[in-house]
């Protein structure tokens, strides 16, 4: 089984138009949703700005955009398919140094594969319609979502 980044605090997925299609965070609380729901909107800017920035990288043919930002005390990673779909996957930060390990891309694209898989499953659903602009709502790729943090090392 693939290791996934410890800490994960929420999963963001925005469509073509910048519109989010998810936003799922893994706390209890509420209101981290609408905190979530902002950030995305956020990275979503920081995502242009990478692309921009590296439009001759070879990250580009991959989709994964790397670590985009810190904000507050989370770190966000992208990923953006070919179809102008983006990922964001929001880390929290550790405080202290014992606890501040440092994210691998390994473990960060291997858990964007795995929301890759999960989305693609979702659109080979014949009831979902993909150039919808509402948010999604779908039991089963919220189980595999959760999958992040059930098999993450910080909760093992």
């Amino acid at each position: 089984m693939p290791k996934f980044p410890s800490q994960i605090a929420a999963v963001a997925i925005v469509g073509k138009l910048n519109n989010p299609l998810l936003v799922h965070s893994f706390s209890a609380d509420r209101e981290a949703d609408l905190k979530f729901q902002f950030l995305s909107h956020a990275a979503c800017d920081y995502a242009d700005a990478a692309q921009s920035a590296d439009s001759n990288s070879s990250s580009l043919s991959t989709g994964y955009l790397g670590l985009l930002t810190t904000l507050d005390d989370l770190t966000v990673y992208g990923h953006q398919t070919n179809t102008k779909v983006k990922f964001f996957l929001f880390v929290q930060a550790g405080t202290s140094p014992s606890t501040q390990a440092q994210t691998k891309d390994v473990e960060v694209k291997a858990a964007f594969e795995l929301i890759h898989q999960a989305y693609l499953d979702l659109l080979a659903n014949p009831f979902h319609d993909p150039d919808q602009v509402a948010m999604v709502h779908s039991p089963r790729l919220l189980a595999r979502l959760q999958s992040l943090v059930t098999s993450s090392p910080s909760s093992q």
